[in-house]
């Protein structure tokens, strides 16, 4: 089993976060995991981080429709 190496990312700060996380080599954390955060992290800035503010301020977000978009990229089971 070979050891993956992946672009950085999150914080650089010691201990803050998994080694993976900085680009060190891990027989566990594969392509297929970089490419699922990737998309998580990009149907997070599309349909989530736009509009967190307004429904903070209505204290309500729409959660059956983000779970149906959710569903739909293949991110809710």
């Amino acid at each position: 089993m070979s050891s993956h190496s992946h672009t950085p990312f999150g914080d650089t700060t010691p201990f803050a976060e998994p080694a993976w996380y900085r680009g060190v080599p891990n027989p566990y954390y594969k392509d297929h995991h970089a490419r699922f955060r990737a998309k998580c992290r990009a149907w997070v800035e599309t349909h989530l981080l736009p509009f967190a503010d307004d429904w903070d301020e209505k204290g309500q977000c729409p959660i059956q429709e983000l779970r149906l978009k959710a569903a739909e990229a293949g991110l809710w089971c």
